[in-house]
């Protein structure tokens, strides 16, 4: 009998996430591109008198961007600003603030829309084996996969790893943060006033994707997206719902809960 191998997403090669972020970080308040990036990049690892390879620039900058630390700019492709979950754990690591930085990394790497299930499949395999040889980790996501995704949780503390044996066991679970209606729309009126907000000169947000709203409030309150969901839902059906107008499709696509949440803009 034929078995199917599951086909997990890739993830680009990236062995150092904090030498990443803090390039991130030095472009908050800049429209940043392809360019710009490398130049900081260059900077942060001090390698201006040594440029790195393109496809070594190439990895880093699309990562953030497929894991939405960077979001584009309306109509344009080639140009981005930092999202709102990248300034608060920019504020986090300015601040010194290691723990929290890591658990809202943490929680973003298993809850982003483009790579959040590759992570979530990566920690429920280490869970359900307890403990895992890097080798295995590799036949089952791919070498250059592993390399990056293990860089990533251990920046995040998603996972404990023995470099000596190369071991991976069991990941760190926080606790969720269980909000009342009210506070929850304190929350979203709030987080939706700082998104709103730009900081790039010149440039106004009209309105704020609720997929970053989303990401934002899931790292506050270490929830899942699905926990985002059901209380954003709530939210509508509440007295709230009236104070809340939403952008970008039909009234019709609130029953497919996904396609709501990901299509509209508030």
């Amino acid at each position: 009998m034929d078995t199917v191998k599951t086909e997990y997403p890739s993830l680009m090669l990236v062995e150092d996430p904090r030498n990443t972020i803090i390039t991130l970080c030095n472009l908050k308040g800049s429209i940043v591109n392809w360019d710009s990036f490398k130049k900081k990049y260059e900077e942060t690892i001090n390698r201006t008198h040594q440029p790195v390879a393109k496809g070594n620039a190439d990895c880093h900058f699309y990562s953030l961007t497929q894991m939405e630390f960077f979001i584009e700019l309306e109509n344009n492709k080639t140009n981005y600003i930092i999202s709102g979950f990248a300034n608060k754990i920019c504020s986090l690591l300015k601040s010194n603030n290691i723990s929290e930085y890591k658990r809202h990394l943490r929680n973003h790497l298993l809850n982003n829309e483009k790579k959040g299930r590759l992570f979530r499949e990566f920690t429920k395999y280490i869970k359900n084996n307890r403990y895992v040889h890097k080798i295995e980790i590799s036949k089952v996501f791919k070498p250059e996969t592993t390399r990056s995704i293990i860089a990533w949780s251990l920046e995040s503390d998603l996972i404990e790893y023995d470099e000596d044996e190369e071991i991976l066991w069991l990941y760190k679970i926080d606790e969720k943060k269980e909000l009342s209606t009210d506070s929850f729309w304190r929350q979203v009126l709030n987080t939706y006033l700082q998104l709103e907000e730009s900081n790039i000169f010149g440039i106004s947000r009209i309105f704020v994707n609720i997929s970053q709203l989303r990401y934002v409030i899931s790292s506050e309150n270490n929830w899942s997206l699905d926990d985002f969901d059901t209380n954003f839902i709530t939210l509508l059906d509440s007295n709230y719902g009236r104070k809340i107008r939403l952008y970008g499709g039909p009234s019709s696509t609130f029953e497919g809960k996904r396609n709501f949440l990901y299509k509209n803009k508030l």
